[in-house]
């Protein structure tokens, strides 16, 4: 599986999130849950193509497992962000 962008290591997380946020910045947000239904899709996709491959042998940076580098890669930041729409949604009494 290829990173999120190069050039940054796993200590750079926060500057990969602005990158992330820059690139997205002048998205509508109407087009935003399509964007996210597409990428599990690709998601899924991909890892139904690996089906025969143990998530726990080794991927291609040698350094994780493929079970691991998906969840880097997907849930977990997923997970971060829907944790943080909840939080700013009770702060601002949309919840």
């Amino acid at each position: 599986m290829e990173p999120p962008e190069t050039g940054y290591r796993g200590t750079e997380l926060g500057r990969l999130a602005q990158t992330f946020h820059a690139d997205y910045a002048e998205e509508d947000y109407s087009s935003l849950p399509r964007r996210l239904a597409n990428a599990h899709v690709r998601v899924v996709a991909r890892v139904e193509r690996k089906a025969d491959e143990s998530p726990y042998g080794a991927c291609g940076d040698k350094q994780h497992t493929l079970g691991r580098m998906i969840r880097l890669d997907t849930s977990s930041p997923y997970t971060n962000a829907h944790a943080r729409l909840r939080k700013w949604k009770r702060a601002g009494g949309l919840a």
